[in-house]
C-alpha cells in the first residue's frame, strides 16, 4: 500500500513539472506552415505565429522553411536579410507569436534554436504589450516591454531593458539560446538609458493589460544575414 502511495506521488510531481514547464507557445517546432502576414502585430490571432515586414521591398525576405534536410530540425523560419543596404529596424520586420491567454507575474525563459550561414549575425528578442495605451500625462501612446532579467540600470545603461541581443555563435550549425525574461517589471522603452533619459522601468500590476495580451518578436537586423530559427518556447520557471 506503501508503495502505491509513493507511486502515485511521484506520478503527481512529475505531472506538476510538466505543467510547470509548459510551453505557453503554439507550433514552436513550425510544424505547420507560417503564412500569415500581417502590418501591426495587434492584428496577430493569439497563438498563431505571423509575419510583420515592414521594412524597404527587397531588403529582408521572411519565409517558412518546411524542408531543412535537418533531421533534428525539419521545419524553420528564415529571415533572409541578403537585399539589405544597412541593418535592419528592431519593429519592421521579424516573426512573431501574440499571447491573451493570460500570463503571470513570474521569471519566463525563452528557449529557440537558430542557425546563421554566416559569421557575425545576431537575434533580436522582446516582449511587448500588443494594444498601445495613451499615457496620461502626455495623451500620447505609450510602448510597454515587460523587462530583460537581471537588468541592471546602473550597470547597463547603454543596453536595451527589454530587446536581448544575441550574437550567433560559429555558422552552419543549430546554437541554442536561453534567455529570461521578468513578467513582473515593465519598461517604457526599447532604447537604451543613455539613448533615452526618459527609461522608466515599473512593477506589473497584477491586471496590468501587458499580463492578458502581449507579443513575442525575434528579429535578425544584421544587413547581409541569412538566419533560420526553429525549437521556440516560453516557459514559467
Amino acid at each position: 500500500m506503501k508503495k502505491t502511495l509513493l507511486i502515485g506521488l511521484f506520478a503527481c510531481l512529475g505531472l506538476g513539472l510538466n505543467l510547470h514547464a509548459q510551453n505557453v507557445l503554439s507550433n514552436g517546432e513550425f510544424k505547420t506552415e507560417v503564412a500569415t502576414v500581417v502590418k501591426n502585430a495587434n492584428k496577430a490571432v493569439n497563438g498563431e505565429w505571423f509575419i510583420l515586414n515592414n521594412e524597404t521591398e527587397g531588403a529582408t525576405v521572411i519565409t517558412w522553411n518546411g524542408a531543412t534536410g535537418d533531421q533534428t530540425y525539419p521545419s524553420a523560419m528564415v529571415l533572409d536579410n541578403s537585399g539589405a543596404a544597412k541593418n535592419l529596424s528592431w519593429y519592421k520586420a521579424f516573426i512573431g507569436q501574440r499571447l491573451t491567454g493570460g500570463l503571470e507575474k513570474a521569471i519566463y525563459t525563452l528557449t529557440f534554436y537558430v542557425k546563421s550561414e554566416e559569421s557575425g549575425a545576431s537575434v533580436g528578442a522582446y516582449i511587448k504589450q500588443s494594444v498601445e495605451e495613451k499615457r496620461v500625462d502626455t495623451g500620447k501612446y505609450g510602448t510597454t516591454f515587460f523587462v530583460r532579467n537581471n537588468y541592471d540600470e546602473a550597470s547597463q545603461r547603454t543596453a536595451s531593458a527589454a530587446q536581448y541581443t544575441l550574437p550567433i555563435k560559429g555558422k552552419g550549425k543549430w546554437v541554442k539560446v536561453t534567455v529570461d525574461f521578468d513578467m513582473s517589471r515593465v519598461v517604457n522603452t526599447v532604447n537604451s538609458q543613455s539613448a533615452n533619459a526618459d527609461l522608466t522601468i515599473s512593477n506589473v500590476a497584477a491586471d496590468s493589460a501587458i499580463l492578458k495580451d502581449c507579443y513575442l518578436a525575434l528579429s535578425v537586423q544584421n544587413k547581409g544575414a541569412v538566419v533560420q530559427i526553429s525549437g521556440v518556447s516560453l516557459t514559467k520557471k
